[in-house]
């Protein structure tokens, strides 16, 4: 998959990061990981941290000093298997606050090994993403199902085939999956931006637990994946016949 830009900055730093569509685990080519990480940690460098009411300030705290707390020990447990790229989990410079009294958390960015356990089993609930690097598709699937389970994922590029035979591995693990390639880039929602229409929800652990009565109980053994696209990422899933267990993607 070649590389194509995307701001992770919002998907971070937005509500400080506590929110179930952000972005946590970041999966990138191996061979462009050291781009990946400097891109995205000058974007995150650029977002202001302090009292939400201060001029120029783009992100304020986190709920508790016991979230600020929480985030940073689960940040400390995905980068000891590798290192933090952006931010100070111990550190913050704010405006016009108290970085001692406030509940406030730098932009994390963590690079980590991407076979460990904690990159895909520990979430900080805050304003931290972690980057893996992949060494082929297969590769970049077992990790997306190690998982277990999410609201939401973006995946990035042009090459048709990667991102055929991508989704129809993917799809069963996320209630949703925003396509992005050059011809709609320029107009993605983001990363974060449900379509009006989905019921809020997922498989795994990102929940979707509902009331089971009559059709609904049928309903919620069946896999359901939205698809958000361009036209020829969509023709092009359309044309080709799916390999997945379940007969579809």
């Amino acid at each position: 998959m070649p590389p194509a830009p995307i701001s992770t900055k919002n998907a971070v730093a937005v509500k400080a990061g506590q929110k179930c569509t952000a972005i946590r685990r970041v999966l990138v080519p191996g061979e462009h990981e050291a781009a990946a990480l400097d891109a995205i940690a000058s974007e995150l460098a650029a977002v202001t941290i302090g009292n939400p009411a201060a001029e120029g300030v783009r992100m304020g705290p986190v709920v508790s000093l016991a979230q600020r707390d929480d985030v940073r020990q689960a940040a400390r447990k995905i980068a000891e298997s590798g290192r933090f790229v952006h931010g100070d989990p111990e550190k913050v410079r704010v405006i016009d606050a108290d970085p001692e009294r406030g509940a406030f958390l730098d932009t994390l960015l963590v690079s980590a090994d991407p076979d460990a356990a904690a990159p895909h089993e520990v979430e900080p609930f805050g304003p931290a993403a972690t980057v893996l690097a992949y060494r082929d598709t297969a590769h970049a699937t077992a990790l997306v199902a190690r998982g277990r389970g999410s609201l939401a994922a973006s995946v990035v590029g042009d090459d048709l085939a990667w991102t055929t035979a991508f989704v129809q591995e993917a799809a069963p693990w996320h209630g949703r999956l925003h396509l992005l390639d050059s011809t709609n880039m320029a107009q993605t929602t983001g990363h974060g931006s449900p379509l009006a229409a989905l019921r809020h929800g997922g498989p795994g652990r990102a929940g979707g637990g509902s009331e089971m009565a009559g059709t609904r109980g049928v309903v919620y053994l069946m896999q359901r994946t939205a698809l958000q696209a361009s036209p020829r990422v969509l023709d092009s899933l359309r044309s080709t016949p799916s390999s997945s267990p379940a007969g579809h993607a």
